[in-house]
């Protein structure tokens, strides 16, 4: 088993993009990013921004994945998504977590791929969440339909 002190060297070498000079390196340290957030008890913040993820988008099946370890999580309060090939997939999986995790106060799902099912979802779970303050979803695709909802 890994320390908190390793799990957090491969954290901040994936912020300053070690790890994107290849999808094998990425996926690694992806895993490990959600392996160390299902032991952590530490990190408060994790941001995957647009310039670390160059050209490797994560997918739903990523998200999913990011979405069980959430449901565990004790500690992160911040996480940044945005730009990335999230679907109503994805929004449904992020959705099942908000609904029992604790600790996340701001959510960015901002220029992703969410319609109006994966934003119905989410809606849904805000309505047990008592701690998410912040949620960005500028330029998904939720037409009148989808915002009624919110």
């Amino acid at each position: 088993m890994k320390r908190q002190g390793d799990i957090r060297l491969y954290i901040d070498a994936f912020h300053i993009r070690e790890v994107s000079s290849s999808i094998v390196k990425f996926t690694n340290s992806f895993n490990t990013i959600i392996l160390g957030l299902k032991m952590n008890i530490s990190l408060k913040i994790l941001h995957i921004p647009e310039l670390i993820l160059y050209h490797m988008q994560l997918t739903n099946i990523q998200i999913k994945a990011l979405a069980e370890a959430l449901k565990i999580n004790t500690t992160l309060g911040e996480l940044n998504l945005s730009k990335n090939f999230i679907s109503d997939e994805g929004g449904k999986a992020l959705a099942e977590a908000l609904k029992t995790n604790a600790t996340l106060t701001k959510l960015n799902l901002s220029k992703n791929s969410i319609r109006n099912q994966g934003a119905s979802a989410i809606t849904e779970a805000l309505k047990t969440n008592t701690t998410l303050t912040t949620l960005d979803f500028g330029w998904n695709y939720i037409d009148i339909k989808g915002a009624k909802n919110w």
